[in-house]
C-alpha cells in the first residue's frame, strides 16, 4: 500500500487517513509523545495487578466455561471430587458452575481448593 486511503462517514466526508508506515515514521520521528497522545484519566482498581496462569485462560476461553470452571479443569479435578470436598452433590458443584460469578463464600471455598485467591476465579 503505497498510497493514502481515506476512511469516510456515510456522507462522503472523510473522517481518518491510513497512511503508509514509512510516511507515518517520517512524521512521528520529530515529535515526543506528549504532543501526539492525549493522556486519559485512570482510576485504578483494587484488582489492577492480579494475574490468571494462561493455561486457566485458554480452558476458559477454548470450552467456554467461566474461570471458576476452568480452575477445576486445569486442577484437574472432577465435580463428584469438588463436590465430595466441599460436602455438597454434584449436582450443586453443577449448579455453582452455571453461575458466572458463585457467591463470597463459595468462592472462598473453591480459592482454597485449587489454591489461587478469589479475585482469580471470576473476571469483572
Amino acid at each position: 500500500m503505497n498510497a493514502i486511503q481515506f476512511l469516510t462517514d456515510e456522507r462522503g466526508n472523510r473522517t481518518g487517513a491510513v497512511i503508509p508506515i514509512e510516511l507515518f515514521n517520517r512524521l512521528m520521528a520529530d515529535r515526543h509523545l506528549e504532543d501526539v497522545f492525549e493522556a486519559l484519566p485512570c482510576k485504578a482498581g483494587p484488582d489492577d495487578d492480579e494475574t490468571i496462569p494462561h493455561d486457566v485462560m485458554k480452558i476458559s476461553r477454548r470450552q467456554s466455561v467461566p474461570l471458576h470452571v476452568a480452575w477445576r479443569l486445569y486442577r484437574q479435578m472432577s465435580q463428584e471430587e469438588v463436590a465430595k470436598i466441599l460436602g455438597i452433590t454434584q449436582a450443586g458443584v453443577s449448579m455453582l458452575e452455571s453461575r458466572k460469578k458463585p457467591q463470597k463464600k463459595t468462592l472462598e471455598k473453591l480459592a482454597a481448593l485449587y489454591d489461587c485467591r478469589t479475585t482469580q476465579l471470576y473476571l469483572d
